[in-house]
């Protein structure tokens, strides 16, 4: 099957494993070379195969290309690409450009696919949801989760889950170690 160029384009950028400059060509591709690229991504997966950490590459190309936020979430978690999520910036940074109703649809999505704090999509969703402001679902593993990486005070998720820890199957076991303490009087080292 003949490669058009767009899709010629975003195999240079993945075979030189450029992560940015894949994301910034993803963003800047026409509905119909998006449409094009989506059709040729299984020939383009099978392409990148022999190369290591495929996965990240191709996740950004998928986020970018997919139309349905169904097939782009079952994209984005195919086991094949079961490396870590070394650059999620990328990846959300390509997503964050998509409609607003579709990255709600997608984030939903991988938020639903948590079943424990320690599944490998949670960094995935949280950067997702950071990234694209969209409001986290009602979802328990999500809440331990987000509480275990020790959010900073001004992540954006604070606003909605925060309130959840106190509804949230799973987060007592999480805060039970927890050791609280006071923040020092101000003037104190």
């Amino acid at each position: 099957m003949t490669c058009p160029p767009s899709c010629a384009r975003i195999r240079e950028r993945a075979v030189a494993r450029d992560a940015r400059g894949l994301a910034d060509l993803v963003i800047a591709l026409s509905d119909a070379e998006r449409a094009e690229t989506a059709r040729h991504l299984p020939d383009l997966r099978d392409e990148l195969r022999g190369f290591g950490g495929y996965g990240e590459l191709l996740r950004i190309v998928g986020a970018g290309v997919l139309s349905g936020p169904a097939a782009t979430a079952a994209w984005l978690t195919r086991r094949e690409f079961a490396d870590p999520w070394p650059r999620l910036d990328e990846l959300a940074r390509v997503l964050a450009t998509r409609p607003a109703g579709w990255q709600a649809d997608v984030a939903a999505r991988l938020v639903r696919k948590i079943r424990t704090p320690d599944d490998r999509g949670v960094p995935l969703a949280l950067a997702v949801l950071r990234a694209t402001g969209a409001t986290p679902p009602e979802h328990d593993p999500l809440v331990t989760a987000w509480l275990r990486t020790r959010p900073a005070d001004d992540d954006p998720l604070l606003g909605p889950l925060l309130p959840r820890i106190f509804e949230a199957e799973g987060v007592g076991r999480e805060l039970r170690e927890e050791r609280l303490t006071p923040p020092p009087p101000p003037g104190c080292p």
